[in-house]
Formats: structure tokens, sequence, C-alpha cells
């Protein structure tokens, strides 16, 4: 019996039929779970590496080169690019869809391992950022004031950021831009070869100096007060 014909003889349960279907419609659309910000994970993974004191020309041959041939053979790999900066050697590894973001991590960190050997003494650590939707900022705001830039830092830093992050649900803040209160030594060198010193000796000085010890507490009553010793 061909379906047309089955369908107008059995009226009554191709009407059940359809009244199932719509039914089971009906129920797992109000169980479907819906999410404005889905979590997916895009498989690339960023290679950032510090270089003080370099030019882009340098930063490019001396470390993104040497990273991108080292890279270059990871398996999934779909696409490689970098960026050469003053200071910086961003490296972006986008892997096929489906491959595991652990895995490939695991694999450049062991070719960055192998890269090591090529890439200058003094550059910082090369570390490995993963992309996930979850972590996209969701808001961003810009701030001025009439202060000066190293005030506007810290007023921003410990007086709006810090209030920020007890917000619940807030994950991070992050700061860009303006100026850190830095302080400046300058020597005389004269004087420096003069008593026979040298400036690593008298860095390591003033970092000893520089020290802020937790020295325990004190209970006072239902107080509690924890010692520093700057």
């Amino acid at each position: 019996m061909k379906l047309p014909e089955f369908s107008v003889k059995q009226p009554v349960a191709i009407t059940m039929l359809f009244g199932a279907i719509l039914i089971i419609g009906i129920f797992s659309l109000l169980r479907i779970n819906l999410d404005i910000f889905p979590d997916i994970s895009p498989p690339v993974v960023s290679i950032l590496t510090t270089w003080p004191g370099a030019s882009a020309s340098d930063v490019e041959t001396e470390v993104s080169k040497e990273i991108e041939d080292e890279v270059n053979v990871v398996s999934n790999l779909d696409t490689l690019t970098s960026k050469s900066l003053d200071n910086l050697s961003v490296v972006v590894c986008k892997f096929d869809w489906g491959t595991s973001l652990d895995v490939a991590t695991n694999d450049i960190r062991d070719k960055l391992e192998l890269a090591k050997r090529d890439l200058p003494d003094d550059i910082e650590p090369p570390m490995l950022y993963k992309f996930s939707s979850a972590t996209a900022p969701i808001m961003f705001l810009t701030i001025s004031a009439e202060q000066n830039l190293p005030r506007l830092y810290r007023l921003v830093d410990k007086g709006i950021a810090d209030e920020l992050r007890r917000v619940p649900g807030v994950g991070a803040i992050q700061l860009y831009g303006g100026r850190r209160r830095r302080i400046n030594v300058y020597f005389d060198l004269a004087k420096i070869e003069g008593y026979h010193l040298s400036l690593a000796a008298v860095n390591q000085v003033l970092a000893s100096e520089n020290l802020n010890i937790p020295s325990g507490n004190i209970k006072s009553g239902s107080r509690e007060y924890f010692l520093r010793v700057p």
C-alpha cells in the first residue's frame, strides 16, 4: 500500500501521527537551552614574546621567523601569521575546526622548547594564549580626568578597577594605556668607577632595601591586625 493511499484510508492514524510529532516538537522547544553568548572556542593559539629594547625588524628576523619555522610543522595547523612590533612578537596559529586546543597547545610548547636555542638570550619567556568567546570583553570604558597620567592611572587602578572586581559575575578587568608611577635613578658613572662599583651591584642593593616583609599579627579584642615592615 502506497503512502498517499494509506493516508486517505487511515485519516485517524495520520492525525494521531502528526499530533504526536507536534507534541514532541513543542516539548523539545520548551526544553532546549538558549544562550545569547554561547561558549565557542575558536581553534586559535597566540604566541606572545617580549624582547625589550628591540626594533620591529630585529624582532621579525630574530624572534618571529624562528618561532614560525618551528611551529609550522605542528599537526592540524591551518594558517600561521605573525606580527612584529617594537619589543613584541605575536605569532597566531589557527588550527582546523575540531582540533583539541589542549593537544595543540602542548605541541606548540614542545616546539618552543626547540626554538629557544635559536632565540636571543635576553628575551622574556614566550606566553601562550588560547582564545575563547567566554573570555571576550563585554564592556569597554574610557576614562579621562584633569589629573596627570600617573595619578589618573592610580585612580583608575585602585579606585575604580578594584571596586568593579568585587561586583558578582565580573571575571577580570584589564587596564590599557596610562602611565604607572615610577622612580628613575640616574648614576654618575665617574663616581661609580671611582668607588669600584658596578651598576648590577647598586641595583642589587636598591632591590634588597625595597622590601615589604610580613611580620605576624596582633589581636585586640575582636579585631586582628596584620603587620608588615617596609
